[in-house]
């Protein structure tokens, strides 16, 4: 990491280290939140044997908690690796490194596919709900999928975190030797 790093202008690498927080921040950062999720992973994953074993109507959504917690839990727990700020930092050295218009050019990008996505997210059980159970208000439909709708933002989330270590991954790849 640090060969790279020094074989970048000067002038990049100090753009970079002076708005990111040190290792040590985004470790005790990433440690509190894996802490936080694991406990109410924990507690979700009690809840949802009581609620299955009284045979409860509120299961699934238990069950989906359970699910969107572990998720975050597995995020945090391998954002804490050091690898992980490496790959952040390169990211962010490569961000620097672009021109003003290409940033604002993936900025709105950027919203334009989170803006769909959260169509997506909320559009999508509408409308599955609209063929199913007609005649409900689009507010039934919507509860009727908020199970669902926890895992749904849970995964882009935890893909947004650790997408620093996954181009990483995929450039080591493709890089010959």
């Amino acid at each position: 990491m640090q060969s790279r790093m020094q074989s970048e202008p000067t002038g990049v690498r100090e753009a970079v280290l002076k708005h990111m927080a040190t290792p040590k921040d985004l470790w005790t950062i990433w440690s509190i939140l894996a802490i936080f999720s694991g406990c109410a992973l924990l507690l979700s994953i009690a809840t949802t044997v009581t609620e299955v074993l009284a045979k409860s109507s509120h299961v699934l959504d238990w069950a989906a908690w359970t699910v969107a917690w572990s998720i975050w839990f597995f995020a945090a727990a391998y954002a804490r690796r050091p690898e992980y700020y490496g790959a952040i930092l390169q990211l962010r050295s490569a961000w620097h490194r672009k021109s003003r218009a290409e940033r604002i050019r993936a900025r709105c990008i950027g919203a334009g596919v989170a803006a769909a996505w959260l169509g997506l997210c909320f559009g999508a059980p509408i409308l599955v709900g609209m063929m199913i159970w007609p005649g409900q208000s689009w507010g039934a439909y919507l509860l009727q999928a908020a199970p669902l709708l926890k895992v749904e933002t849970a995964i882009p989330i935890a893909f947004v975190i650790l997408r620093g270590t996954l181009r990483r991954r995929a450039h080591r790849v493709r890089e010959p030797g």
